[in-house]
């Protein structure tokens, strides 16, 4: 796999949603918004579910992944 620009935004999306799961439950847990949060939980764990195989492909090859993407 060489590097490609269709790279970027799956990783980005996959980034933006790790970070704003880490950050979103805590703020919902305290304001005690469970429904809330339950459906972005589980809008969250959609998207990583599709993005699966292509989480898994950037993950394994990290010698040969290029630096963008893993940044």
């Amino acid at each position: 796999m060489g590097w490609t620009t269709l790279l970027i935004p799956p990783t980005t999306l996959l980034v933006i949603n790790i970070v704003g799961v880490t950050k979103g439950v805590p703020d919902a847990l305290q304001i005690k918004a469970w429904d809330l949060l339950s459906v972005k939980v589980l809008f969250a764990l959609w998207v990583k579910v599709h993005l699966y195989p292509f989480l898994k492909g950037l993950l394994r090859r990290k010698n040969k992944t290029p630096a963008a993407v893993v940044m």
